[in-house]
């Protein structure tokens, strides 16, 4: 299935708490891993996110870098799953 939403990610980094929000928001998404250890790996990708870092999150080829980021993406596109709260001080 192919989804508007592709999450790329490289195991055992920071990505994994997007992946959870991902999952827990019950959004439907192509995950797509990363391999930053080989040089081509890392050019590959510098040609979707040129920043080089993971996560990145690509919304119908929009791509959204940086863990807070995709965390306040998911949690705003998908309120019913209640990953933050309404209130600012309590999101804080």
């Amino acid at each position: 299935m192919t989804s508007e939403l592709t999450f790329f990610y490289t195991p055992t980094s920071c990505s994994l708490a997007s992946h959870i929000a991902l999952e827990e928001a019950g959004a439907v998404f192509d995950p797509h891993r990363v391999r930053l250890h080989t040089p081509e790996g890392v050019d590959d990708y510098r040609r979707i996110n040129p920043g080089g870092t993971v996560p990145a999150l690509s919304i119908g080829g929009v791509i959204i870098p940086e863990n807070v980021a995709i965390l306040t993406w998911v949690a705003r596109a998908f309120p019913d799953a209640k990953l933050m709260p309404d209130d600012p001080v309590e999101s804080a």
